[in-house]
């Protein structure tokens, strides 16, 4: 096999991250833009030792699931892996990676669920981020999204996943300073687009309860299936009868809020400074001005956070970046022997199940459930909601 061949393959399945996988003489050739079961011929652009990365050419033998994409920027943009095959077989797929994963790393599938779909698969974005860098097309002061190479960026004058309030951001061209690369765009409480700025902050009608976000920090974007996992965290709250609610890496407390409910105590950590005042303007509007906020990284507070909580039964939510968490953090749960349930939220499955091997290395803990969501439908991404337990508890 070399570079530029041209190859006739049978796709076995279609791995995380969104490409097929074929076998060539026992050597893995992964394709994009494929559906399990079909015959493709593609074009090897990467041939490396123990694998190759090749271009669809053309579809030989097409699945039934088969659709034709109504997105026009497909072939350059690098937001959707998924936008050539039905909404059911994308979510077969993302269920079936999901139960490969957990059975690789961490030898368990009958703690994983059916995946929760979202109630739309296009138009779901409440917010966007555009990026600036070199452009694929020539249009001056436009920002795009990040293309195919991971390097250009493309320019778009609409997106089929973005809310359609978003239309005029996309075909207004705006000016950035020298060295911003990136600008959030989110939808306030009235449905219009606004630009994130540092201290700008909007109301969000979510899950019966309207709440402050930052339009500078992180938000979830697709708010069915927020709204879900809201629901689901309230009922894993409720359960618990803890006296002590810990949230890390808390944001706005978009989920920390909910989970609160009926606690007498809570702590929330969250090292952005928008987010932070946000937070504590949400904690004023529900008379909980007695709850701790520490401003600050997670890995610094939680050592300071330990011997807060007396012999108090403690429930502990982890919603960190894509990173994960550090180790310090889970060490120090793990020590803290009153902490008894951890929900973790992740939309990095990579990275979570890497943290739940630490949490199960330590021997206090074991997995109850695995709930995937399919917060971002047409990409590679899905959004997993672990409930840990300690043993013995």
């Amino acid at each position: 096999m070399n570079e530029q061949d041209l190859l006739k393959v049978q796709i076995e399945k279609v791995v995380f991250g969104g490409d097929g996988l074929a076998r060539v003489d026992g050597k893995a050739v992964f394709v994009p833009d494929v559906i399990p079961g079909e015959t493709v011929v593609c074009r090897v652009q990467n041939d490396k030792k123990s694998f190759a990365k090749a271009e669809l050419v053309s579809v030989e033998q097409p699945s039934e699931h088969r659709i034709q994409p109504e997105c026009q920027y497909l072939s350059v943009c690098g937001g959707c892996q998924y936008a050539h095959m039905t909404y059911a077989e994308e979510i077969r797929v993302k269920q079936s990676q999901v139960f490969e994963s957990f059975e690789h790393h961490l030898g368990c599938t009958d703690a994983v669920k059916d995946i929760v779909p979202s109630d739309s698969e296009s138009r779901y974005r409440s917010g966007i981020t555009l990026h600036a860098g070199k452009q694929l097309s020539k249009k001056p002061g436009r920002l795009g999204y990040i293309a195919r190479d991971h390097h250009s960026s493309v320019i778009v004058d609409d997106c089929l996943l973005a809310k359609e309030a978003f239309k005029p951001v996309f075909q207004t061209p705006k000016m950035v300073k020298r060295g911003v690369q990136r600008v959030r765009f989110r939808l306030d409480g009235d449905g219009n687009p606004i630009e994130g700025k540092k201290f700008s902050f909007y109301e969000v009608d979510i899950a019966g309860r309207q709440i402050l976000a930052s339009a500078d920090s992180f938000f979830q974007n697709n708010l069915f299936i927020t709204e879900q996992i809201i629901h689901r965290l309230r009922k894993w709250a409720a359960e618990s009868s803890a006296d002590v609610f810990l949230d890390l890496f808390a944001g706005s407390g978009l989920f920390g809020l909910s989970c609160a409910e009926g606690i007498s105590q809570s702590c929330f950590v969250e090292q952005a400074t928008a987010s932070v005042e946000c937070l504590k303007l949400n904690l004023q509007r529900l008379n909980r001005e007695d709850d701790v906020i520490f401003a600050g990284k997670v890995e610094e507070a939680i050592t300071q956070i330990r011997p807060m909580f007396g012999n108090g039964k403690v429930i502990a939510l982890l919603d960190p970046p894509r990173s994960g968490a550090q180790p310090v953090v889970i060490e120090t749960l793990t020590g803290m022997t009153n902490v008894e349930k951890i929900a973790y939220l992740s939309c990095d499955m990579g990275y979570l199940t890497r943290d739940l091997k630490l949490f199960r290395e330590s021997g206090q803990w074991e997995i109850e459930s695995v709930e995937p969501f399919d917060m971002f439908p047409r990409t590679k991404h899905i959004e997993l909601l672990v409930f840990l337990k300690r043993k013995g508890s």
